[in-house]
């Protein structure tokens, strides 16, 4: 998947003859704030990634086991994977999505990352996941009924400030 996308952008962009400069004077104050509250929470998503599972995203502790051993895994559904499957594809997604304004060089480069993201952390990330097969089977299949892959659920927003969660049934996850 990776070098599909790699060749499509390269493929892909060209120069813009109508190229227009981003200026951030043209902006109003109201799409600056959410974008920059978008932005703040894209980071704080990837941020709160990095500080609490250092070893998960780093592999530091593997060390450890001998060559071949596998480490002992278990469902991490805290701080930031409450509120999303994926905190760093969301990030990212949510990151190249937040622009107050777009030129047609920032679309294009947006569209072709969301469309390496999105299928490979569903496809690959998740299958590995999911299923009785997959690494955490049935206890995955419940927590991705309550919490989406990409944007944080009402039930996970709720779960997140303590309020009272009342069950979610018949609902199909991102």
């Amino acid at each position: 998947m990776s070098p599909i996308t790699w060749f499509l952008s390269i493929y892909g962009w060209t120069p813009i003859t109508d190229c227009t400069r981003f200026d951030i004077t043209q902006v109003g104050l109201i799409q600056c704030l959410v974008s920059g509250g978008i932005f703040i929470l894209a980071n704080l998503y990837l941020l709160g990634l990095f500080y609490v599972l250092p070893d998960h995203v780093f592999g530091t502790s593997r060390y450890k086991y001998s060559e071949g051993e596998e480490q002992p895994h278990e469902l991490f559904t805290a701080f930031p994977y409450n509120l999303v499957r994926h905190p760093a594809a969301s990030s990212f997604l949510w990151m190249y999505w937040v622009l107050p304004a777009y030129t047609p060089s920032h679309l294009q480069l947006a569209a072709l990352w969301t469309i390496y993201i999105i299928p490979a952390t569903l496809l690959f990330e998740e299958g590995g996941l999911r299923g009785p097969a997959g690494e955490f089977g049935k206890a995955y299949e419940d927590y991705a009924s309550k919490v989406n892959a990409f944007t944080p659920s009402k039930h996970a927003i709720a779960s997140a400030l303590g309020c009272p969660v009342g069950a979610r049934t018949n609902r199909k996850s991102a």
